[in-house]
């Protein structure tokens, strides 16, 4: 659970507000025919260190020629949970015996 009630330190800014303020200022860049290396480097002079990598500038370069002009984040795919944690929980406090690859074979 957030807890939203503890104040931010002063000048600290978190992840998402960084993401959100280099995220149009990539886009704009973009729109407006400048390099990746000139937006990141606009980046640079006006964010400091909050400013994003290189590499950063390039992956989002590389979204916005690709037609997808979105500034959220893509959802992640990985592998899935193919176990309820509750379930595994459960039989290990009921056997807890069984090394890891017999609970795979009882779960």
């Amino acid at each position: 659970m957030c807890d939203i009630s503890s104040p931010v330190p002063s000048g600290a800014v978190t992840m998402v507000d960084k993401k959100m303020l280099y995220r149009p200022a990539l886009l704009l860049q973009y729109r407006s025919g400048r390099s990746v290396n000139e937006a990141h480097r606009f980046l640079q002079e006006t964010m400091k260190e909050q400013a994003p990598s290189r590499e950063t500038c390039f992956n989002w370069y590389r979204k916005f020629d690709n037609g997808d002009k979105s500034l959220q984040d893509s959802r992640c795919t990985g592998r899935p949970h193919t176990q309820s944690r509750q379930l595994v929980l459960a039989t290990c406090g009921a056997r807890p015996d069984l090394s890891v690859r017999e609970l795979l074979g009882v779960v």
